[in-house]
């Protein structure tokens, strides 16, 4: 497994090295190298998992999307401030959605379908007058 995560970060590298510091390439590549292995391990992990997983952005069925703070994390504020969301959640439009958020249906047992929680919440943008 590591011989070929080197293998495909040698052949990225081939390509980006012209924009690259010379004598940076080698740390660089070794850190292509971390991020490649760190992922074949989640990725092997999450198979593993009966459960369901899902990567999804927030969304509305209405033209304008509010800010849900079960599923939803303001970029902009301290996470401290996350007492202040129940009282504003329905008044907070969502100005931007910076990254999705990761969903579990499910348990590691393969049961309890009908469960689904977010892991990770997707990173908005509260609109702020």
């Amino acid at each position: 497994m590591e011989n070929m995560a080197r293998a495909q970060a040698k052949t990225i590298m081939d390509i980006l090295y012209p924009w690259c510091n010379p004598d940076t390439a080698r740390e660089t590549l070794e850190g292509l190298c971390t991020i490649f292995l760190d992922a074949i391990k989640v990725a092997q992990f999450l198979r593993r998992q009966r459960a369901c997983w899902s990567v999804r952005f927030p969304i509305t069925s209405s033209d304008a999307l509010f800010f849900d703070p079960v599923s939803m994390k303001d970029d902009s504020s301290d996470d401290d401030d996350e007492d202040q969301y129940p009282f504003q959640s329905r008044q907070q439009y969502v100005e931007l959605v910076v990254t999705p958020g990761l969903w579990k249906r499910g348990d590691e047992h393969g049961e309890h379908f009908e469960v689904e929680n977010p892991v990770y919440k997707a990173t908005v943008v509260v609109y702020r007058k």
